[in-house]
Formats: C-alpha cells, sequence, structure tokens
C-alpha cells in the first residue's frame, strides 16, 4: 500500500485543493473541462484508485455484507454464498 496515489498526491501535483481533484475526477461540472481531462488522464496514468474504505466513512455506508455460515464444507452453504454473490455484486457489496 506504500505506493499508492491519494487524492492529496494529486492535489499536490496540480497545486489545488484536494476537493478540487474530487470534483475533477466527478466530472463535477463547477471544473473546466481540460482541466477535468488533464486531471483524470494523469490519475489514470499513475494509477490512482478512490480509497473505498474512507468513501464508506464519508458516506456512512460500507456496503459490506457479513455472513456467518458453520461450515463452508457443504454444497448447500456454498451455493448460497454463490447466490448472494450473484444476485448482490451487482450492487458494489463487497464480502467478507
Amino acid at each position: 500500500m506504500g505506493n499508492t496515489v491519494s487524492i492529496k498526491d494529486l492535489a499536490r501535483k496540480f497545486k489545488c485543493a484536494p476537493s478540487t481533484i474530487s470534483r475533477a475526477l466527478n466530472d463535477h461540472p463547477m471544473i473546466n473541462i481540460d482541466t477535468r481531462k488533464t486531471i483524470q488522464e494523469y490519475a489514470n496514468k499513475v494509477g490512482y484508485q478512490k480509497n473505498t474504505i474512507s468513501l464508506s466513512l464519508l458516506n456512512k455506508c460500507s456496503k459490506t455484507l457479513g455472513v456467518i455460515i458453520p461450515s463452508i464444507s457443504h454444497y448447500h452453504e456454498t451455493s448460497i454464498i454463490e447466490g448472494l454473490e450473484a444476485v448482490l455484486q451487482p450492487c458494489q457489496l463487497f464480502f467478507l
């Protein structure tokens, strides 16, 4: 995790506030289209990825589902988990 690029790193590079970078990455109309494109291209180039943990804290929603089962050695339990995953994956839930 030491080599990850953060919004603050991008803000330092472009000499602006992290909120400006966030708006540019989220296509906010308040940010000039050329500036948005430049920031988005650079973010892709350096491998920027949104921090899902910090976003879940900000939004107060982790989109995480915990399932407790007695064992995963039987077909019945694994098929239930696979079914949950198939149905909920389009919602971008994280499975633990």
